[in-house]
């Protein structure tokens, strides 16, 4: 992820940059060998009695249930399997590692309970869309918010600052574009591809803030989809603006992955099942249990306000609609009548002669038209008034229309003139 040059050379000499365990950065390169074979893996991973300890533990708990325990760290690995190995040993290397970064102005607890509730949301939108490479989606979840962690290095006043809006995930990035040019999303990029991480993580991190991104294939647009929507479900769990957080997520995961708002509930109801065996797993904790029911409960609840509003917006529309063309009708009706007699004006009288020309004489059928002139009428105005001549008028479009036929025309020409 590109940066400015003059931003990109400020944090690389920043002294204290957040950086990879050994064991990490050994996975990582690891990570890159096409044949990468689990023994040489497993001899990465054993180096660190922590992760070790740590991988056998997830393998056991209830997010890969299995009925024999693994009792060692090749059984483990045979569960997990190497890609899964691969991305949890760094998942788990970098949360040791980075939870001993000393923080001045980011909310450390904040921190850790967001990054984790995304990496649990990004893998259960993984499970639920069927999608390969779910131990990559937690950690991209998990370090979509690595640049923060930067940010507090460089610029730690912004947090400081912006304590009034540390529970608007968006406004705070506003203000650290603001700041520095750059979001703590595009930051995290930027550090994860200095660190020889994966194309597909950093370029996920990097498009964290943008729900609907468009990145360089469908499959690193789909993950880099996931991630970011991975935010906005945590948003929805830890935020204290539920209302806003839940609609901002449910107009989201129509828009970006055509997800209704039947499978966002499903979705947030499977990532609070997952919450605690995770929490375990890192000993970490995410929600109080005893919200989380509370936050499906209300969850549900916003979400079926919604769709009674957009039903009645529904309704609304489509009444008004009904009523618009019944209106257009009626204006179109009126714009071919003589206002005073109500039968057909000269403007409709001109284009009923001209479609009953062609007609006429691409059919070869007669076409009969009959001129009708009001006798001595200027002497009934002169009289008795125009408002007797007006009703002259009208009486005499009467008589001429009991005298024709449905199918016939009748139309006001000008002053007393008609025509047939």
């Amino acid at each position: 992820m590109e940066l400015s040059p003059e931003l990109a050379d400020k944090l690389r000499n920043i002294g204290n940059l957040p950086s990879p365990p050994q064991v990490a950065t050994e996975i990582i390169d690891l990570a890159q060998d096409p044949e990468l074979q689990m023994d040489k893996l497993a001899g990465a991973i054993s180096k660190d009695p922590v992760l070790t300890t740590k991988i056998l533990k997830i393998a056991n708990s209830a997010l890969y249930a299995r009925r024999r325990k693994s009792d060692n760290l090749a059984q483990a690995l045979l569960v997990l399997g190497l890609n899964a190995t691969v991305t949890l040993s760094l998942s788990f290397s970098l949360v040791t590692s980075l939870s001993r970064e000393r923080t001045v102005g980011v909310n450390f607890s904040h921190y850790w309970r967001r990054s984790l509730a995304n990496a649990v949301a990004a893998r259960a939108l993984a499970q639920h869309l069927g999608l390969p490479h779910r131990e990559e989606l937690f950690l991209g979840g998990l370090l979509q918010d690595l640049g923060m962690l930067v940010i507090d290095k460089v610029a730690p006043d912004i947090y400081a600052e912006g304590a009034d809006v540390s529970d608007d995930h968006l406004k705070v990035a506003d203000l650290e574009d603001r700041a520095l040019g750059a979001d703590h999303a595009k930051i995290g990029a930027w550090l994860l591809s200095e660190w020889n991480i994966p194309q597909t993580l950093w370029q996920a991190v990097g498009a964290s803030h943008t729900p609907e991104c468009t990145l360089d294939n469908p499959e690193n647009q789909m993950f880099g989809r996931c991630v970011a929507l991975s935010g906005l479900f945590s948003d929805v769990l830890l935020s204290k603006e539920q209302e806003s957080a839940i609609l901002r997520l449910s107009d989201a995961a129509e828009s970006a992955l055509e997800l209704d708002r039947v499978t966002v509930m499903d979705i947030l109801g499977g990532i609070t099942e997952s919450i605690p065996d995770t929490e375990a797993v890192f000993e970490m904790d995410i929600l109080d249990s005893r919200a989380t029911e509370g936050i499906m409960d209300q969850a549900r609840e916003i979400l079926m306000i919604r769709n009674l509003q957009s039903l009645r917006e529904v309704n609304s529309l489509k009444e008004a609609a009904e009523t618009l063309e019944t209106r257009t009708q009626e204006l179109e009706a009126e714009n071919k009548r003589d206002a005073l007699t109500g039968i057909y004006n000269r403007s409709h009288l001109d284009a009923v002669l001209d479609n009953e020309y062609v007609s006429a004489t691409k059919n070869g059928w007669p076409l009969s038209i009959a001129f009708v002139d009001i006798d001595f009428f200027k002497k009934v105005n002169d009289t008795y008034g125009h408002s007797a001549g007006d009703t002259v008028l009208r009486n005499a479009a009467k008589i001429l229309q009991k005298g024709t036929r449905d199918t016939d025309v009748v139309a006001r020409y000008g002053g007393e003139e008609f025509i047939l």
